[in-house]
């Protein structure tokens, strides 16, 4: 399993778990909020219909909010493969994201 295909299956389990656990998108918004993120509710709905997706930091803090553990008690990845792979995803999206901001620098 791809990078993208486990970033697509953490952001569908996020949205289902805000549901389960009663949460609309504000509330999540205010709680990445407290842990320093610049987030909104256009933020969360963003990132649910995968138009934004996560950083890694931003990630393992929604996992914490959701009871969604990408790391485990000892701070070690639950599964090392899926934690590096999702960085990976999340990095090649923050590349992308800055040659755009940058004026469309080609990439290599």
């Amino acid at each position: 399993m791809g990078g993208a295909q486990i970033q697509k299956e953490f952001v569908d389990a996020a949205r289902v778990r805000r549901e389960v656990l009663g949460l609309n998108q504000t509330d999540v918004a205010k709680r990445m909020a407290a842990f320093g993120w610049r987030w909104h509710q256009q933020t969360v709905e963003r990132f649910e219909s995968g138009e934004r997706p996560p950083r890694y930091g931003e990630a393992v803090d929604l996992g914490r909010i959701l009871g969604l553990a990408l790391i485990d008690r000892e701070g070690l990845p639950q599964h090392a493969n899926d934690a590096a792979l999702l960085a990976l995803s999340c990095a090649e999206t923050a590349i992308r994201d800055a040659r755009l901001y940058l004026g469309g620098i080609p990439s290599t």
